[in-house]
């Protein structure tokens, strides 16, 4: 199995939320929340805690975050690092502060 292939296999993505108003796309993947967000193809809205992890919430009114997610896992993609990283920390912040540290 390809390390893509079994990236995607092991991930806890999950498909569309459709609230009242809001579509959304979540994802409890850090790295890929992190890709995400650094490119701003979605927008990051929140993040729920769950028994053991987090999952993180983004708006995607055009339903194409299944898409994205594929794309990111077949594709090289280039990102600059320090975008990355700097996705990165704020989702981890976003993580303490929905535990309330």
């Amino acid at each position: 199995m390809s390390r893509a292939r079994a990236r995607a296999a092991s991930c806890s993505t999950s498909p569309l939320r459709i609230d009242e108003k809001s579509v959304f796309y979540e994802t409890s993947d850090l790295d890929f929340a992190a890709y995400l967000s650094a490119t701003e193809r979605l927008e990051f809205d929140h993040v729920e805690q769950r028994r053991n992890h987090g999952v993180f919430l983004f708006r995607d009114p055009a339903k194409e975050g299944s898409s994205i997610f594929r794309e990111y896992n077949l594709k090289e993609l280039a990102v600059p690092a320090r975008l990355l990283l700097a996705a990165r920390r704020q989702l981890l912040n976003a993580i303490r502060a929905s535990r309330g540290l």
